[in-house]
């Protein structure tokens, strides 16, 4: 809805602008804001293209795991499954763990995308996406680019 943030992208993908050279993540992504000198981080994802969406749930759950033994109690752990909003037809999913921090309402979120096998697979790959999102970004999430 505004340009107010940006995200970068970079992918393992040769054909992609920006390229990784990364043994874990298929393409990364960082969000910073439009004006702003300094280049603080805002948000940091990692996505891991998955052929068998059993391969992305088994590493989704030994990474929430090891996620859950670094944390310890410093964090609130929630767990959410939903349709996910970009497939009209519903059938394509989202599972999420959110470790919110108490002190903050900065999250790390660890999410599987088991999109529907009726979508384009090359521009909807099942995948793993391990995201670090800052508390003011969220805000701006909730209240300015998705409010209704």
């Amino acid at each position: 809805k505004n340009n107010e943030y940006v995200q970068i992208g970079a992918s393992s993908n040769k054909s992609y602008r920006l390229n990784i050279n990364s043994n874990t993540y298929d393409d990364l992504s960082i969000v910073i804001k439009m004006i702003d000198n300094t280049y603080k981080i805002y948000s940091l994802g990692g996505r891991i293209f998955c052929k068998d969406i059993k391969v992305c749930k088994k590493k989704k759950k030994q990474i929430v795991s090891e996620l859950k033994s670094f944390f310890e109690d410093s964090v609130t752990i929630t767990n959410d499954t939903r349709n996910h909003s970009a497939d009209p037809t519903g059938n394509s999913k989202n599972f999420s763990t959110y470790f919110t921090f108490k002190f903050s309402n900065d999250y790390v979120a660890v999410s599987v995308y088991d999109w529907s096998e009726k979508l384009d697979k090359k521009r909807y790959p099942d995948n793993l996406k391990i995201m670090i999102i800052g508390e003011e970004f969220e805000e701006f999430l909730k209240n300015v680019q998705y409010k209704n």
